[in-house]
């Protein structure tokens, strides 16, 4: 990959833990002096600014590095901090009130990571609190109501979806069945076991348009390296047509980040020569600079990169999917068209 010395700057910093080949590379980019202004410009669209603040603090010896560069950056790491106390403040007055009820609760996603993978709130940024609940009619009254006290900070679930142009829907009943106890905003409540949480970190969202989520794979990778069950793994990717995007998914993490992925699982899920030449391509374009978007782009919905577009084409596994995404498109156009 051909990347720009700012650019490799930050994949050796998104880690939470950068070892010592990375802590050294790091140094050496410092060094070579850098466009700092990209630098911090880029961090912030990618949810990555505080895991760079993390790494850099620990290593800017002789403040070699512009103060205004890191006085920024740390304005920006405790403003992050101070949000995410203030959702783990709501999420256990939440959590509290539902177990009252007795309604059972799954923790998706960055509530989450930032306490058991992560472990310090202030490096993963959320934007707000993902919960999974289970609907009747004797306890969604309960649930509207709780939900109600500030719904702008939590996105509540009664299913999960992949976000691909394919919505596909993932068996509720496996989710809730696996589902592990955890203590958090010290309230007991579940989260996801370690193969249904991959399952949705890899299908929720790609790294073009947030690094964070492919930071979030790698470092859950690692986390649970000695606990995933990498057969599962393949089963749900081959039992939802998800094979190609974990595959994408995964060697990213591994190639980028240095996730420990093992060989068998990646050639397990190895698409056809077609496809890993498109996905070789897409990994050689990744720059951490969005583009900008424009009035034209919004209108036509074409403000996400060619990239984006053939990495969702990637995901079709099955002919039933070709079917699903023409459907999916044509709906598109027409609520495009109805509401212009």
């Amino acid at each position: 990959m051909n990347l720009s010395n700012e650019d490799n700057l930050l994949l050796a910093c998104v880690r939470i833990k950068p070892d010592d080949k990375s802590i050294h590379k790091i140094k050496d980019l410092i060094g070579s002096g850098l466009n700092w202004e990209y630098i911090v410009k880029s961090v912030s669209g990618h949810g990555i600014v505080s895991l760079l603040f993390h790494n850099l603090r620990n290593i800017n010896e002789n403040d070699i590095i512009p103060q205004k560069v890191m006085e920024t950056l740390k304005k920006k790491y405790y403003d992050n901090a101070l949000r995410n106390m203030r959702l783990y403040n709501e999420l256990s007055k939440v959590l509290e009130a539902l177990k009252t009820v007795g309604i059972e609760v799954i923790v998706l996603k960055g509530a989450v990571l930032a306490e058991t993978v992560y472990q310090n709130i202030g490096l993963r940024p959320m934007g707000d609190i993902d919960i999974m609940v289970r609907f009747d009619r004797k306890n969604e009254n309960h649930v509207r109501i709780i939900m109600n006290v500030d719904n702008s900070l939590f996105d509540l679930h009664e299913d999960l979806r992949g976000r691909d142009c394919l919505n596909r829907k993932i068996n509720t009943q496996k989710l809730w069945e696996n589902a592990e106890p955890i203590t958090l905003a010290k309230v007991d409540t579940l989260k996801l076991c370690p193969e249904h949480q991959l399952l949705h970190l890899i299908v929720h969202g790609n790294y073009f348009k947030g690094f964070i989520w492919l930071c979030d794979i790698a470092e859950f990778v690692k986390h649970y390296k000695d606990r995933m069950e990498w057969k599962k793994v393949v089963s749900e990717a081959k039992h939802y047509g998800y094979k190609c995007l974990y595959f994408f998914q995964l060697y990213s993490a591994r190639k980028l980040l240095d996730a420990s992925v093992p060989d068998d699982v990646l050639h397990a899920l190895q698409p056809n020569w077609i496809k890993r030449f498109l996905i070789n391509k897409l990994m050689n374009e990744m720059k951490f600079e969005q583009r900008k978007k424009s009035f034209f782009n919004k209108f036509f919905n074409i403000n996400k990169p060619l990239k984006i577009h053939v990495l969702e084409a990637l995901t079709i596994d099955r002919v039933n999917d070709v079917l699903r995404k023409i459907y999916f498109l044509f709906r598109k156009i027409i609520k495009k068209f109805s509401t212009s």
